[in-house]
C-alpha cells in the first residue's frame, strides 16, 4: 500500500484543507482527490490506473511525488522530523519503517559517512523500541544495534553496548507494565537481575551516561512496585552523578530527574509537595515535544485534580490536551479525551462529560491498550453514580469486574478492582443505611492514595 495513502487517511480536516491548497500538478491533483475520497482498506491501484488512464509505474511516481510534497508541508524535509510527525498518528508505524528503509537505501548507505550512519541507526533503534508497532521483530532490533556498533567510534564502543542493553531493558520494564505482569515475582527477579548487572558494569567501566540511564531504569521499576524509598535512593545517586560529571549532561537530563522526583512524590501520595515541583517544571519543558513530555503533563494534570487546583487543570486541558481532540487517528487522542473527562467529572460538568464519553466509546478500538480500556470503563461508571443513576452504576461496576477477571487483573493488580468493588459496597450500604465494613474501609482508604486518588476523590462524593 502506498505510504501517501496511509498518511492521507490519518489527516485531520484542517490538515486535509491545508494540503488541498498545495500547487499540485494536474495528474497529482487527480490522484490526491482519489486518495482523499477512497475508503478502501487496501489501495485499489489497478482501479485508479484505469480511471485515470495511467500506467502502474506512472502511478507509483505520482504517489512518491505526492508523499514528498505533503510531508514537506506538514513536517519539513528532515527525515527525523518526518518520522516524529508519523509518530503523532496511530497506525503509521509500518509506514514509518518503510520510510526509514527507503531513506537508508537512497541516502544513508550511499553517503558512506560513518557519523551520519551512526546517528541514523541510533535513531532507528530507539524509534523501533519506543513505537507501539508489532514490527519490533528481534531481527530488526538486532540489525540496528549491529549497525550502531559498526559505525560508532572505538572509544565509544563499550558505552554504546551498555546503552543498547539499557534501552532494551527499559522497553522490557515498560512492557511488563502494559501487560500487567510486573507483579509476578519471577518477572521481577528477572528484571532486577538484569538491572543490577547493568549498573555494576556501568560503574565498573566508569561511564556516567550509562550509569544515569540504568539508574533511571531502577527508579521506574521500583516505582512500579511501590518501593519508593529505593526510588529516592537511586534518584539521589543520579543527582550526585550529574553534579560530579556536569559536562556529560544537558538541561533535559536535569529536567527528567526532577520530573521523576515529582513522580515519586505523586505516587507516594505527597500530593501538595509534588504539585509544587510539577508547577515549576511545567514552565521549563518543551510542550511541543509531545512524545517526551506527554506523560509528565498528564501526571501534573492528575495532581491538579487531586489537590483541587481546577483552574490550572482547565488551563492544561485548553492549552495542551485540546490540541489532540480532533485527531481521532492521533497517538494522543484517546488519552487526551480521557484526561479531559476526568476534569469534567471532578468539576461536575456532566453533560459535556457524557458527550466526551460517547466519543471515546465510539473511537475506542479493541486493540487499544488495557489501560485505556480500563480508564474508559471506570470513568463511565463514575459518570453514572455521580449523576445519580445508581442502577446503571451497579450494573456497570459488575461488568467492569467481570472484564478485569477475564484479563486476570484481580490476581495481578487487585487494587485496580477497588473502584468497582467499592461502588457496589457503598450503594448497598446506602440502601441499608449502614457503614462500610473493615475490608471496604481499607479499600476506600487505599483509593485516596497514589494515582488511585483521582478516582478516590470521586468516590468520596458517592459515600457522602
Amino acid at each position: 500500500m502506498p505510504i501517501v495513502y496511509q498518511l492521507v487517511k490519518t489527516l485531520t480536516p484542517s490538515e486535509l484543507e491545508q494540503i488541498s491548497r498545495l500547487p499540485f500538478q494536474e495528474r497529482e491533483r487527480a490522484v490526491f482527490e482519489k486518495i482523499r475520497l477512497l475508503n478502501n482498506a487496501v489501495f485499489p491501484s489497478s482501479t485508479v490506473c484505469k480511471n485515470l488512464k495511467i500506467q502502474a509505474s506512472h502511478l507509483d511516481k505520482i504517489n512518491s511525488h505526492l508523499l514528498k510534497k505533503i510531508l514537506k508541508n506538514l513536517s519539513g524535509t528532515n527525515i527525523y522530523d518526518q518520522i516524529n510527525y508519523f509518530d503523532s498518528k496511530n497506525g503509521l508505524s509500518n509506514a514509518s519503517e518503510r520510510l526509514l528503509k527507503q531513506y537508508e537505501q537512497k541516502k544513508i548507505i550511499p553517503s558512506g559517512k560513518r557519523n551520519e550512519k551512526y546517528i541514523f541507526y541510533k535513531f532507528c533503534f530507539e524509534w523501533l523500541l519506543s513505537s507501539s508497532t508489532s514490527a519490533q521483530a528481534d531481527k530488526n532490533v538486532e540489525y540496528y544495534a549491529e549497525r550502531i556498533l559498526e559505525n560508532c567510534t572505538k572509544i565509544n564502543y563499550r558505552e554504546n553496548v551498555l546503552l543498547i542493553r539499557s534501552i532494551l531493558l527499559r522497553k522490557e520494564i515498560n512492557d511488563s507494565g502494559l501487560k500487567a505482569v510486573f507483579t509476578d515475582p519471577q518477572k521481577q527477579n528477572l528484571l532486577f537481575n538484569k538491572l543490577f548487572e547493568l549498573i555494576q558494569e556501568s560503574e565498573t567501566q566508569h561511564l556516567p551516561v550509562c550509569i544515569y540511564k540504568t539508574k533511571l531504569n531502577a527508579v521506574v521499576l521500583n516505582n512500579m512496585i511501590h518501593r519508593f524509598a529505593e526510588s529516592r535512593k537511586y534518584l539521589s545517586e543520579i543527582n550526585d552523578l550529574i553534579t560530579a560529571h556536569k559536562g556529560d549532561f544537558n538541561e533535559n537530563d536535569h529536567l527528567i530527574v526532577k520530573w521523576h522526583y515529582a513522580q515519586i512524590l505523586y505516587y507516594s501520595s505527597e500530593f501538595d509537595e509534588s504539585f509544587k515541583i510539577y508547577i515549576k517544571l511545567y514552565g521549563k519543558i518543551n510542550k511541543t515535544d509531545n512524545a517526551k513530555w506527554y506523560i509528565y503533563t498528564a501526571e501534573y494534570f492528575q495532581v491538579c485534580l487531586i489537590t483541587k487546583n481546577y483552574t490550572i487543570a482547565k488551563e492544561i486541558c485548553l492549552t495542551f490536551f485540546a490540541k489532540f481532540f480532533d485527531d481521532k487517528n492521533g497517538r494522543f487522542y484517546l488519552s487526551s479525551i480521557i484526561q479531559y473527562v476526568k476534569y469534567l467529572l471532578h468539576t461536575e460538568q456532566y453533560e459535556e462529560a457524557k458527550n466526551k464519553l460517547a466519543a471515546l466509546h465510539k473511537n475506542m478500538k479493541k486493540a487499544a491498550s488495557l489501560q485505556f480500556q480500563l480508564a474508559l470503563r471506570e470513568l463511565t461508571v463514575a459518570y453514572h453514580y455521580l449523576t445519580g443513576n445508581y442502577p446503571e452504576a451497579l450494573l456497570m461496576a459488575e461488568k467492569n469486574l467481570k472484564f478485569m477477571r477475564t484479563k486476570k487483573i484481580h490476581l495481578s493488580i487487585p487494587e485496580y478492582t477497588f473502584h468497582s468493588r467499592l461502588i457496589k459496597s457503598i450503594l448497598k450500604q446506602k440502601l441499608k443505611n449502614t457503614s462500610l465494613d473493615d475490608e471496604n474501609k481499607l479499600m476506600f482508604d487505599a483509593m485516596q492514595h497514589g494515582t488511585m486518588a483521582q478516582y478516590g476523590g470521586l468516590l468520596k462524593r458517592l459515600s457522602a
